[in-house]
């Protein structure tokens, strides 16, 4: 079936406080580089809790290098740079030309040639390779689960398509003179290669003893299919195309399952099940209802003219792939009706998020069983 779709993205923003709390210096907002470790745990850990940690070091690598002048074009899987840009550590790497297109290098052949994953012709365009493949700071000097406490510090909110989720992080005061120049965000406490997101601070941030650090960090979740979308052979055995989109986010219990509160802290709630965390199970139903698609909104959307609910467990998560299956099954005795127009991925019986709306009615009769598998996939919104 289709799959709906979160394109992940964070931004941060950096200021020094001095011993009041007042703010001295503030950087300006920018974007952060998220992992492919950190797309492997979305998997195991909910969103909000992706990134319950944030880490600083004074460490120098970089995390991406822009081509310049230099341009890429691909014939087959083979990328030739128009000038020597390529080294043997970007295996693993993901090139992304400026024209849009992306792909990971499986293997360097010379500072002018690699191969990557997948095929097929681009043309020649300038570009910059991610470092997507590290898990840590080059030198960690320390980590913060400590919250603001100011109204708007910390919080869930959802707004043209996009779930959003906010924490800032206080820093202990500094007992001596330090520059920090890199940054991340972690689900653990622990120092290590387990870092969800990173980035080099453009310039570093220094700070006198006594001063602090304080750190904005915002993930955003773009969801899509955001409003009614073509789909064709929904499900094998059945001849009826349909329209899919979510349609009821609301920031809150009821339909995230995972936000952050104003203390900073995570709230998993609705029993585990949230239709937007690849590490929950969902609920699926099948329903009568024949209502147009809203499109995606922060209003509760019940769900009406059920007819059969099924939890649908994750199945087993594929490293690398940022993409799982969540399968139903219902039996000859289960689903039957000849009025079966909406496939629905919900919060619970009373919240619909996700639905595909058949073009006219289909039959499941006590001759046949039905399987029904949605498919979620994540990844980050890659800028050059």
């Amino acid at each position: 079936m289709q799959r709906p779709k979160i394109g992940a993205s964070v931004n941060y923003t950096v200021s020094v406080l001095d011993r009041s709390g007042r703010e001295v210096r503030r950087l300006p907002r920018k974007r952060n580089l998220i992992l492919d470790a950190g797309l492997d745990r979305a998997a195991l850990s909910t969103w909000p809790d992706l990134f319950a940690n944030a880490a600083v070091g004074t460490g120098t690598n970089p995390v991406k290098r822009d081509s310049g002048a230099v341009t890429f074009s691909r014939a087959g899987d083979v990328v030739t740079a128009s000038a020597g840009f390529f080294e043997a550590g970007d295996v693993g790497r993901l090139i992304k030309w400026d024209t849009g297109e992306e792909d990971y290098i499986s293997a360097f052949t010379s500072g002018t040639e690699v191969q990557t994953i997948g095929s097929g012709t681009i043309a020649a365009a300038e570009g910059t390779i991610w470092y997507v493949d590290r898990t840590a700071l080059q030198t960690e000097t320390k980590r913060s689960n400590t919250y603001g406490t100011d109204t708007g510090d910390n919080g869930t909110t959802f707004a043209s398509a996009a779930l959003t989720h906010k924490r800032t992080f206080i820093f202990s005061e500094e007992v001596a003179p330090i520059t920090y120049n890199e940054i991340g965000w972690s689900w653990t406490a622990t120092p290590g290669a387990n870092l969800f997101g990173m980035d080099l601070i453009s310039g570093g941030v220094s700070l006198l003893a006594g001063q602090k650090l304080k750190v904005i960090v915002e993930l955003t979740l773009d969801l899509s299919p955001a409003a009614s979308t073509p789909w064709s052979n929904v499900i094998t055995g059945w001849s009826q195309d349909g329209d899919c989109s979510f349609e009821s986010v609301p920031p809150d219990i009821n339909a995230v399952g995972s936000f952050v509160q104003a203390s900073g802290a995570t709230s998993n709630q609705t029993f585990g099940r949230s239709a937007l965390e690849p590490s929950h199970t969902k609920v699926v139903i099948v329903s009568t209802l024949s209502d147009a698609l809203v499109g995606i909104t922060a209003s509760q959307i019940s769900t009406t003219g059920g007819i059969i609910e099924k939890l649908a467990p994750p199945a087993s998560y594929i490293t690398g792939s940022f993409s799982r299956d969540f399968t139903v099954q219902f039996t000859d005795a289960e689903a039957n009706s000849t009025a079966i127009r909406s496939l629905i991925l919900g919060q619970n019986s009373l919240v619909r998020v996700f639905r595909v709306l058949l073009d006219a009615p289909e039959t499941k009769d006590s001759d046949h069983s039905l399987s029904i598998t949605f498919t979620l996939t994540w990844g980050r919104v890659l800028v050059n």
